[in-house]
């Protein structure tokens, strides 16, 4: 099988108008040149905003008026300064408009109560926030048949799609004197369709968060009670069905297309069934009315039922949710009525009824959960059998169409079926429903047809792995064997990932550990060049299964470098640990006291302002990243009573140096505590002969001055001695060759929408490259990461989103 994820492509008011009266109505000629004057300015600056003649403005005061001003005529609307706009009312875009807040924090809010955005033309939406929308479909976008939609950098927050809840049937008359009349019935829950967004055009969303979005069908009415009478008892009315829901952050009915998009926390939920309304009192009681089926909620992110494109996305924490049924009733004859069946969920990431291809993505802790069974109606004679619980299948992907997923990690999702009814009572009992079926943690598939390629299935918190007629294309790895696999895949094993990490590429990936056994499974005619941060592959000549691509050189554990020291310090006076670490980033960094983490310290120092005895004890730091931890040595605090008798404590310790060789190279440290302080330098723990400073220099470092060094800080109550720090001499010796001369080659990173830059050049073999950083051209350098010289290219991606500006080098070391 030749598969090309590259070739996944979809198939086809009056506001704001200047008062010009004036508070003196006095006719005079300076009051009329005044008020032109006035009139004037308000056909140029209208409400806050600044008109351009081809259309479109500058956004200049944050206020609903301004807004609809420069957007009236279409064109490229921008922002003079960071807004949140609350609306009163949808704004309809009928002219192509790009609205662009590059450079401010720009939202838009329906504030909980009014849709945001209704589309009928070409519209690029940039850098803005659109949240707390409110509709029936698409709370804060409504994108109409051949309106195309470009959203990029936004965040699509809080908004919502809510179907109106049934009517509730009308109780039935009371007649004291005759019979009672019946009840009504109750009317279904109104569906729901994008909690966010709702499509029926071509509809594009690049490096966009969607979270917290949700969908809600309407429960259905409960069925009215019937009326109670001197001779017979009024009929209850029967509960209505609950809606429907679709998409709890999108509902797409036309052409999607999702690349670098995190999807986080949206769900879909299906409306509960309306209750039967009780029968009327009488001589002759009234039966009880009939319940009804709860409502369907497919896909908990996004909801597919024409063309979709998913490409290095990552979804995680979505939920679709059905809606419960309610009992039975009984019937005129006296037999109980089965309780209704359970609303089904697909798709607790993505549910998708037609065409869908999905590469380089991660799905993590998704869940569809199936509604709960009726009860059985309770019978005179024979009672009625417990409904069935509702069933739920593809924790994080369910399918009744046709769907592709190619190099992809899904993880931890939850397919949870229904509770069933249980029998209702009466002379001839009747049975339990069945629970409904838990199909397939990760996918399931309840028709149509499902095909995965070079894709991780892990664990799951219910349901197996995988449900249904999933069809295995080859290199798939599985912790269980829940699906038929080809000789090429690797059932029933763990391919040893690490969490959900932020910060190692545009979407949150699962990382592969170093000892992962889907490294370098696949071969090349499997063919896909980037992983899901857009990370080139293979590495090692082979792609590794997953939605990620191990790279030793730059993913590798925690590793101290630097180590807290301790100190001693007068009361009242701050104490600071410090430590330093490489590996993988991005690292997190948490502090202990006795073992016992410390709340807030989580950065590389950590200062107590003004120590007391009650702080003295050991100090300890733990670094964190997706590949491990280390926890640091432990580094004691001492607080003295008086700092004139106080021992010499270390400020500033000395660190690594590295030189070429013949250059001078300078070692310095600082101490505090009672004077006359003296300074003692070591190579190898042996005194350098004169080095009784606080700093130490070779004027000429060779290669036989490499190693470390270290100070002794001496006074008349104690000593301290300093962290050790390592004088590495690169080029040294006169026979050394050095290293061919090259350049870098400095591009973004491959992949649509990448804010990542790749640094490439040619590596010799026998040398290291190392890569430093400074983000001001007066800093220090840094080094980033070391790759050794492969006798070909190096390529190495760099991160930015979010993150200063910074300076890069290359050197051979």
């Amino acid at each position: 099988m030749n598969i090309n994820f590259d070739s996944f492509s979809s198939s086809s008011s009056n506001e704001g108008q200047t008062d010009s009266r004036t508070r003196a109505r006095t006719r005079t000629r300076r009051s009329c040149v005044s008020l032109y004057a006035s009139l004037l300015l308000s056909m140029l600056i209208v409400a806050g905003t600044t008109r351009n003649a081809e259309g479109g403005g500058v956004v200049t005061t944050c206020t609903e008026g301004a807004l609809r001003s420069a957007m009236s005529g279409g064109g490229v609307v921008t922002f003079s300064s960071d807004c949140t706009i609350f609306l009163t009312s949808q704004i309809t875009i009928g002219a192509d408009t790009t609205l662009d807040g590059a450079g401010h924090t720009v939202a838009i809010s329906g504030s909980g109560l009014v849709p945001i955005f209704n589309v009928s033309a070409t519209v690029s939406l940039l850098n803005v926030t659109l949240a707390n929308g409110k509709s029936g479909q698409g709370g804060a976008l409504y994108v109409n048949p051949g309106a195309t939609v470009l959203a990029s950098n936004c965040t699509f927050m809080g908004n919502s799609a809510a179907g109106a809840a049934g009517y509730a049937g009308t109780a039935g008359r009371t007649n004291s004197t005759g019979s009672g009349t019946d009840g009504t019935d109750g009317t279904a829950g109104w569906y729901a369709m994008g909690g966010a967004i709702y499509n029926a055009g071509t509809l594009t969303l690049r490096n966009c968060t969607v979270s917290t979005n949700t969908c809600t069908a309407g429960a259905g009415g409960a069925g009215g009670n019937g009326g109670s009478g001197r001779f017979n008892g009024g009929k209850g009315g029967a509960g209505a069905s609950g809606g429907f829901a679709y998409g709890g952050a999108i509902c797409n009915q036309a052409s999607l297309t999702i690349i670098y998009c995190n999807f986080a926390g949206n769900t879909v939920t299906g409306g509960n069934a309306g209750a039967a309304g009780a029968g009327g009192d009488g001589g002759i009681p009234g039966r009880g009315g009939t319940g009804a089926a709860g409502g369907g909620a497919y896909g908990g992110a996004v909801y597919n039922d024409k063309n979709l494109v998913v490409k290095n996305c990552t979804f995680q924490a979505n939920t679709a949710q059905a809606g419960n049924s309610t009992d039975g009733g009984m019937l005129d004859n006296g037999n109980g009525i089965a309780g209704f069946n359970g609303g089904d969920a697909y798709g607790g990431g993505v549910c998708t009824l037609s065409w869908a291809g999905m590469t380089n993505s991660t799905f993590f802790a998704n869940k569809a959960i199936g509604g709960h069974g009726g009860n059985g109606g309770n019978a005179n004679y024979t009672a009625g059998n417990g409904g069935n619980g509702g069933n739920a299948v593809g924790g994080g992907v369910g399918n009744n169409g046709t769907v592709t997923l190619v190099f992809c990690t899904l993880s931890t999702g939850g397919a949870i079926g229904g509770t069933n009814g249980v029998a209702g009572s009466g002379a001839f009992g009747g049975s339990d429903g069945i629970a409904g079926v838990s199909g397939g943690g990760d996918i399931g598939s309840a028709a149509g047809y499902f095909t995965i390629v070079g894709s991780i299935l892990h664990t799951n918190s219910s349901g197996s792995n995988a449900f249904g007629g999933i069809i295995d294309g080859g290199y798939n790895m599985s912790t269980d064997w829940s699906m038929t696999f080809d000789g090429r895949s690797f059932p029933n094993t763990d391919p040893q990932l690490g969490s959900l990490t932020a910060g190692l590429g545009p979407t949150p990936v699962m990382p592969l550990l170093s000892n992962s056994p889907a490294r370098d499974k696949i071969p090349f005619y499997l063919f896909s060049s980037i992983d899901q941060r857009g990370v080139h592959r293979p590495i090692n000549g082979l792609y590794d299964i997953g939605s990620y691509e191990f790279d030793t050189a730059t993913h590798t554990a925690p590793v101290i470098t630097m180590q807290p020291s301790n100190q001693t310090v007068a009361a009242s006076s701050p104490a600071t640990f410090t430590v330093s670490a490489s590996g993988a980033t991005p690292l997190s960094y948490q502090w202990q006291f006795n073992s016992t983490n410390i709340p807030g310290a989580t950065s590389t120092t950590y200062t107590i302002a003004s120590a007391q005895t009650t702080n003295q004890g050991p100090y300890r730091a733990i670094v964190t990243n997706a590949f491990g931890s280390v926890t640091s040595q432990v580094a004691t605090l001492t607080v003295t009573n008086s700092a004139a008798n106080s021992p010499p404590n270390i400020t500033v310790q000395p660190t690594n140096q590295t030189v070429a060789a013949s250059s001078p190279a300078t070692f310095s440290v600082s101490a505090s505590g009672a004077t006359p302080l003296s300074y003692q330098w070591q190579f190898n723990s042996t005194n350098l002969p004169g080095a009784t400073s606080t700093s130490y220099t070779i004027p000429s470092a060779q290669t036989n001055n490499q190693g470390p060094y270290r100070a002794i800080v001496t006074n008349a109550f104690g000593s301290a001695t300093s962290q050790v720090a390592t004088l590495t001499v690169t080029n040294s010796s006169a026979g050394a060759t050095s290293a061919p001369p090259f350049s870098v080659q400095v591009a973004p990173a491959p992949g649509a929408g990448s804010s990542n830059v790749s640094l490439s050049f040619p590596a010799a073999q026998g040398y290291s490259y190392v890569t430093d950083y400074k983000t001001n051209l007066t800093a220090a350098w840094k080094p980033l990461m070391t790759n050794p010289g492969t006798g070909g290219w190096v390529t190495n991606v760099i991160p930015t989103t979010n993150g200063p500006s910074r300076f890069f080098r290359v050197r051979t070391q």
